[in-house]
């Protein structure tokens, strides 16, 4: 037998490939079995299982090469599966196993390549290196088994693999053991993560992976609704924006972000130009392909979804999230008969996953088999320990088979819960429409409305709300969803255009008071510093957006060319005062901000233009001061001195401010 734990990779260092046939342009579809962690105990399982997670990174980015994600290739964990049984089971030609021995800082890395059907061996290798050269052989091996299958590697592949995902080792570590605690999906692990996250970008501000993974966990909390959407969110958003202000090809975050503006902001034009990046960026990304499915069977484009779900099921062909993605698909277009079909298929994978339970009764209710369908959800509350979902799913099911007493029961018992902890409305609308209380159904949708629950993008296309479609509140919700009138959704690219943008914002110490004691001196003044700032701005690819009064607005192409502007503003500033009379002098403040903007013709709003204007006032005269996703992209890039600042709280922003001045 062959498996990635009875039978570890042989540590012979420096064992040459031993030759063999490349496989088929056509058939370079590869797993990488999980690394089997060979240390002194299983203390550093999250660290070989982030390794194995990563190298399969590494390969997706090779063209020409088809991974298979880590979900599936993680349910070969301990198996004694031989590599050929493997390969049948995934529709693979090829497979990596190998493994890890780390002992402190030292580790020893072993991995070969094999042919999956003759178990041919077609490359190997062993690495005897420290904990700070982890990402170095990562890029070795990936390189080398690209070579092994005679996949040509351009510059721009090699310069893709290349990219370490931090450089801090122990931030690394952190990451890794985020990741692992994320995989977890449950609250608590997800709120681990995010803590673990965190540490590691106290080592490290410029890893982007850490912010990509806060960003998915509180994503996950927003979607799962162990925490509001209004709290989760927002947190998500920011920490995605945060992840592409220091990387922007970083496939993850886009995709992140790109959920975030279809769950939570209804931004259709927007969520759909983010997952369309993110796919584009790493077509071997599963979920990529999976968000952009949920987006499309949400606008009705099912045909698309499904070709989405079958490339995402590619990829992960033993994911359950994926396989009870496709069941929803086709739930939604209304083939209850192929829904339940695919269910089936993917309780066969694994007849204890709670969710596929839960979806599975669906499509039963539909075609009105109601014990079929109460004997699964309830599966599904069982597995769950009694989840508000699991509960609300199977009141709204014993109502529609005519069991309105059990229902209300469970109803009253979920309203009592909500006493205690955060009860999503969605879910006790569902209820109403099961019982046909349509009043209460409607108006318990509207509480779902203003919690912005993640449920409700789906609502023009579920089945189980056609009873409230003749209800002319119904179709206010989906206009005011931004659905349109009959659900349709606004065509993509129409609307106020959002992105990241670097923006300044600048005024005049004391402008105010000079133009009440002088006017005239006031408005030479003014007419001079707009000719010294223009040809700056200029010069570093700003655009005007408007003047303020004796305050300019100005986007930057990126941070590093408004915090350089700024420099040279105040050094420009400086230099003229030194040849004035002091009652001819001025002197400015500069705020520079990172974020998110909505551009209006020409004029741009949002929290990067209000975040710009409001830490400028706390510059000291003749100053700069930005904001934490500046200096995390300017640092090393632009010669200044900072200094922290205690975090501020700004008026109409939830959380506090990370600001900095420079010196």
């Amino acid at each position: 037998m062959v498996s990635a734990v009875s039978r570890p990779v042989p540590e012979d260092p420096g064992r040459p490939p031993t030759g063999g046939s490349p496989l088929p342009g056509a058939a370079r579809r590869l797993v990488v079995l999980p690394l089997a962690n060979i240390s002194a105990g299983s203390r550093d399982d999250y660290f070989v299982d982030g390794l194995t997670e990563e190298l399969i990174s590494a390969l997706s980015k090779i063209p020409g090469l088809s991974v298979i994600a880590r979900t599936s290739a993680m349910h070969y964990k301990g198996t004694d599966k031989t590599i050929r049984q493997v390969a049948q089971e995934l529709d693979v030609r090829a497979a990596v196993e190998g493994s890890v021995r780390r002992s402190g800082r030292q580790l020893r890395i072993a991995v070969r390549l094999i042919d999956a059907t003759s178990e041919e061996e077609l490359w190997s290798e062993s690495y005897d290196r420290t904990l700070e050269d982890v990402f170095a052989i990562q890029r070795e091996i990936a390189r080398r088994i690209g070579r092994a299958l005679k996949l040509r590697l351009a510059r721009r592949d090699e310069a893709e693999i290349a990219r370490a995902p931090a450089s801090v080792a122990n931030a690394h570590d952190l990451y890794l053991q985020g990741r692992y605690a994320w995989n977890l999906r449950t609250e608590e692990g997800l709120r681990r993560a995010i803590v673990l996250f965190h540490e590691a970008l106290e080592r490290d501000r410029t890893f982007a992976l850490a912010w990509c993974g806060i960003a998915d966990a509180w994503s996950q909390l927003g979607w799962l609704e162990f925490s509001a959407p209004s709290d989760a969110f927002p947190k998500a958003r920011e920490a995605a924006e945060r992840a592409l202000a220091l990387d922007d090809r970083l496939a993850d975050a886009h995709s992140s972000l790109g959920f975030v503006r279809f769950l939570y902001e209804r931004d259709w034009a927007g969520a759909e130009k983010e997952l369309k990046r993110g796919i584009a960026l790493n077509p071997g990304y599963p979920a990529g392909h999976q968000f952009f499915a949920d987006y499309l069977k949400a606008v009705g484009r099912f045909d698309e979804a499904l070709a989405e779900m079958r490339r995402a099921l590619e990829l992960d062909p033993l994911s359950m999230s994926v396989n009870t993605g496709f069941g929803h698909v086709l739930y939604l277009a209304r083939d209850f008969d192929g829904a339940i079909e695919q269910y089936g298929r993917a309780l066969r994978i694994d007849p204890t996953f709670g969710p596929a339970h839960l979806w599975f009764g669906r499509p039963y209710l539909q075609k009105g088999m109601y014990d079929e369908a109460i004997a699964e959800i309830q599966q599904a509350v069982a597995s769950s320990g009694g989840s508000t979902i699991s509960l609300a799913v199977l009141a709204h099911a014993l109502a529609s088979a005519g069991r309105s007493t059990e229902a209300k029961s469970i109803l009253a018992d979920l309203l009592e819960r909500s006493r205690a902890r955060y009860l999503p409305s969605y879910w006790i609308a569902l209820i109403f429409t099961g019982l046909g209380d349509v009043d209460q159904a409607m108006a318990w949708l509207e509480r779902a409305y203003e919690e912005r629950s993640s449920w409700l993008v789906w609502i023009n296309v579920e089945p189980r709300f056609d009873r409230l479609r003749p209800d002319p509140r119904f179709g206010s919700l989906l206009q005011r969803m931004r659905l349109g009138a009959g659900g349709r959704v606004e065509p993509s690219g129409t609307g106020p255009e959002r992105r990241l943008a670097a923006i300044m914002f600048t005024d005049i110490v004391g402008f105010t008071k000079l133009t009440q004691q002088d006017e005239a001196s006031a408005l030479r003044l003014l007419e001079e510093h707009r000719a010294l700032l223009r040809p700056l701005f200029s010069a570093r690819g700003g655009r005007e957006v408007k003047t303020i009064g004796d305050g300019f607005l100005v986007e930057f192409p990126s941070a590093v060319e408004s915090v350089r502007c700024a420099v040279e503003i105040q050094s420009a500033v400086a230099h003229r005062n030194a040849s004035r009379r002091p009652r001819e002098r001025f002197r400015l403040r500069v705020g520079v901000h990172v974020g998110d903007v909505v551009r209006e013709g020409d004029d741009l709003v949002g929290d990067g233009v209000n975040l710009a204007s409001r830490i400028e006032p706390l510059a000291e005269p003749g100053g700069i001061c930005i904001t934490g996703p500046v200096w995390d992209q300017v640092r090393n890039k632009v010669d200044v001195t900072i200094e922290r600042l205690p975090s501020v709280s700004l008026k109409n922003v939830s959380t506090p401010v990370e600001v900095y001045k420079v010196r």
